[in-house]
């Protein structure tokens, strides 16, 4: 496949964020921002369907405070319902 098709759309995902979802772009910078630590944390390079097991079997998830869980839960799942139109 081509790289640019598994890579993230931050820029689409941003614009659906914003206009879509009614969240402010300082905010749409902190989801992004947590989709990136997501995709680091698991070692992945796009966010597919497995990404939000994979996070919660993540040891450093795991030792996250519960504020921390629940943020990077919220930006997979909000990057999922982008993904899926």
């Amino acid at each position: 496949m081509d790289a640019e098709v598994n890579a993230v759309d931050y820029e689409g995902f941003n614009k659906w964020l914003v206009e879509c979802k009614g969240i402010s772009q300082r905010s749409t910078n902190d989801v992004l921002s947590r989709v990136r630590r997501v995709l680091r944390l698991c070692n992945m390079d796009r966010v597919t369907p497995n990404t939000m097991a994979a996070l919660l079997n993540n040891e450093t998830y795991h030792s996250a405070s519960r504020f921390i869980k629940a943020q990077l839960k919220r930006a997979v799942a909000l990057y999922c319902e982008y993904t899926a139109g």
